[in-house]
């Protein structure tokens, strides 16, 4: 090769070598700001949406074929794929993001419930008997004939002489003839029709609360009527009658009165159909007297009831917490904790009878009681009950306790109270049934402490019961020390008859 010709090649060969001007070869714009749209940023339950997410350099300028990766900060409302499709999960909001080389970006979503679209209601039967019932069923979907749940309906029927529905939806045939039952949710409606067809009477069965009873007590009958199915028939016309009215009569509701030792058979009849139950009025056994009905008994100390009507042999004797006062064989019953106990006697043949046992938590210190003897009491009654501080020979300085009664259901009525004794306590009524009772003396007390006078008059109703609070809050001696470190309440039975 000639001289000049290589000479040439190397020239060229060095210039390429040598660059020029520093024009070297630059990588990709790195991300400056990421943001991150939303197709639809308020979607409902179970709808999709697609996040997009938009990169650019320092200078705005779009950059695109970056890798991003995609997080939701709240799956529980909408969950977001590796592509950026969104699926709303619960009603809510949360953040989408888009992350990359870095650099984040996000947008809010918003989850709402789907309205109701439709309502539509169907029946378990749609053809009842007058007196029988069916379950309606409602069910809600949205615009796109999802099933929604959990959502408020109410029920109505156009022709409650004919049927009626519940607010559980419930529905039960009146007469003959059709009616309409709508369910309305979020002022959408559905209604299926119900056909009420009259049935009659198959059977009739009767229940006593009380199969036995005393002379003098009365129990609750309740008749069932069904048709030849089996179903129950609500709303039938029942009449009442006894086979033996001289020793048990039924009134024109049911209720059954003991009147002389025996048997007798309760009758309901329905549409000429007839049912029994049989009613035993035995003697009633007596266990304590008149004025040991309520009682006393300290710890250790000991308690025997006057028994009267079977022996003690044949006689089975049960406390209903013998942490409190235990009762043997012979129905000696000894204090045994603090609290309050019934304790039965029951004997084949016999009603059963109890006593109410108060055991006080020392057997020396005061007691805060009442001159109650007996728990029973006559529907329409006027009673008199005295509320008494027995310091039992413990001299005290001032005493502080309240009194209740029962207010619900109002089994005492025209109540009033006036504070009794000398030195006279100060009562202050706090709320309905509960009184506030101080006492605060210059000179020691002792003995039998008047306290407080209730007079009640007892509420019309029967086989119903009731109680009286006492609780002794505060005591302390004629020199200001605490006799109470705890305050103690005892509850009082009122039993209506």
């Amino acid at each position: 090769m000639p001289l000049r010709i290589r000479t040439a090649i190397a020239l060229s060969i060095a210039a390429l070598g040598c660059g020029g001007g520093g024009g070297g070869v630059t990588g990709p714009a790195p991300i400056a700001t990421l943001s991150v749209d939303l197709a639809r940023s308020s979607i409902l339950i179970g709808e999709t949406t697609t996040a997009t997410g938009t990169a650019r350099d320092a200078s705005g300028n779009v950059l695109t074929g970056r890798a991003m990766s995609w997080s939701s900060n709240n799956s529980a409302v909408a969950t977001v794929s590796t592509t950026g499709s969104v699926t709303a999960v619960s009603a809510g909001t949360t953040s989408i993001t888009a992350a990359s080389e870095g650099r984040t970006g996000t947008a809010m979503l918003t989850v709402a419930v789907p309205p109701v679209a439709t309502v539509t209601v169907s029946l378990a039967s749609s053809t009842i008997g007058a007196g029988s019932t069916t379950q309606a069923t409602a069910t809600t979907k949205d615009a796109n004939g999802q099933v929604l749940t959990g959502r408020a309906v109410s029920w109505a029927s156009d022709n409650s002489s004919v049927a009626t529905v519940s607010t559980a939806g419930v529905v039960t045939g009146v007469n003959a003839g059709s009616a309409n039952i709508t369910a309305t949710s979020e002022g959408r409606s559905g209604s299926a029709a119900v056909t009420v067809v009259s049935v009659a009477v198959a059977s009739v069965t009767v229940s006593v609360a009380s199969s036995t009873i005393g002379v003098g007590q009365t129990t609750p009958a309740t008749a069932t009527t069904k048709d030849a199915g089996g179903n129950v028939l609500v709303g039938r016309s029942v009449t009442w009658s006894s086979d033996n009215t001289t020793n048990a009569t039924v009134s024109t509701t049911g209720v059954v009165t003991g009147l002389a030792t025996g048997t007798a058979n309760i009758t309901a009849t329905s549409e000429g159909q007839s049912g029994f139950a049989g009613i035993t009025v035995a003697p009633q056994l007596g266990f304590g007297s008149s004025g040991e009905k309520i009682r006393i008994v300290d710890i250790g100390s000991v308690f025997t009831p006057a028994l009267s009507g079977p022996s003690s042999s044949t006689t089975t004797f049960v406390s209903r917490a013998t942490s409190v006062a235990t009762v043997d064989a012979q129905g000696r019953i000894t204090g045994v904790g603090e609290g309050q106990v019934w304790v039965a006697a029951t004997a084949p043949g016999w009603v059963a009878d109890s006593v109410y046992v108060i055991v006080p938590r020392t057997s020396t210190g005061p007691v805060l009681r009442s001159d109650l003897t007996t728990f029973n009491v006559k529907a329409g009654s006027t009673i008199v009950i005295n509320i008494i501080l027995d310091t039992r020979s413990t001299p005290i300085g001032g005493a502080e306790l309240s009194v209740g009664y029962t207010t619900s259901p109002a089994l005492f009525t025209s109540v009033t109270w006036a504070a009794t004794g000398s030195p006279a306590p100060v009562v202050s009524n706090l709320q309905g049934g509960v009184l506030r009772v101080s006492l605060a003396s210059g000179s020691p007390l002792t003995g039998e402490l008047a306290m407080l006078r209730l007079d009640f008059t007892i509420a019309p109703s029967s086989n119903a019961s009731g109680f009286l609070t006492l609780t002794l809050i505060d005591l302390v001696s004629p020199t200001g020390t605490d006799l109470l470190p705890v305050s103690t309440s005892t509850r009082i039975p009122i039993i209506i008859q």
